[in-house]
């Protein structure tokens, strides 16, 4: 699989906003200031600040990279694949490790992360990840039930370990997503593969 990097940036995000009139360029350019400066999540200041819905956030993010929406309130994650994870990384940005069929993890994101970040929860040089859209605020709710020490995250706290690239090159943002509808048809094979041989043991 090609890797994820140069495909999710937040200077694109942010201007998606702008584009559809949910923020103004001032504000804007102020929050991806305020994101920068403070290493913390675009989403997340977007929907604590009350800028933009959670909601909002999650929908730009699926028509802006192609991506489904799925919340952890309609998929229960699998606490083992989860067990795998390093827990800080996990509460730091607001991700949860959905489910994982062989090399393919499916990961929820809190509307969207950067793709060096993303990238990061490899566990080896062949695992394929498969990002789906959550929420921020369903996102950390779960963590803060289910992962001992989210509840005292915030978002002036969350300051990640990794940079963010804002010189990331727009790359396959009006394109027709192919690259993700191949591994939606992977992660579609591999569930029924399993599910053929739950049936006939």
């Amino acid at each position: 699989m090609k890797s994820t990097h140069r495909r999710f940036d937040y200077v694109r995000f942010g201007e998606a906003f702008e584009e559809r009139g949910l923020v103004d360029s001032k504000t804007l350019d102020h929050v991806l200031a305020q994101s920068q400066a403070t290493r913390t999540l675009l989403p997340e200041i977007l929907v604590v600040e009350n800028l933009v819905s959670d909601w909002e956030v999650s929908r730009v993010a699926c028509e802006l990279y192609h991506l489904p929406f799925l919340t952890v309130d309609l998929y229960e994650p699998n606490k083992d694949v989860l067990g795998e994870f390093d827990p800080s990384f996990l509460r730091q940005f607001a991700l949860i490790p959905l489910d994982r069929y062989g090399d393919l993890l499916t990961v929820v994101m809190p509307g969207l992360v950067p793709s060096d970040v993303l990238e990061s929860l490899r566990l080896t040089p062949t695992m394929k990840l498969l990002p789906v859209v959550g929420s921020v605020l369903s996102n950390r709710r779960w963590l803060n039930e289910h992962i001992p020490g989210a509840a005292t995250i915030a978002v002036e706290g969350v300051v990640p370990a990794l940079p963010f690239d804002t010189t990331l090159e727009d790359e396959d943002v009006n394109g027709s997503g192919e690259e993700w509808l191949n591994i939606f048809d992977q992660a579609d094979e591999a569930v029924q593969l399993d599910l053929k041989e739950n049936q006939n043991p």
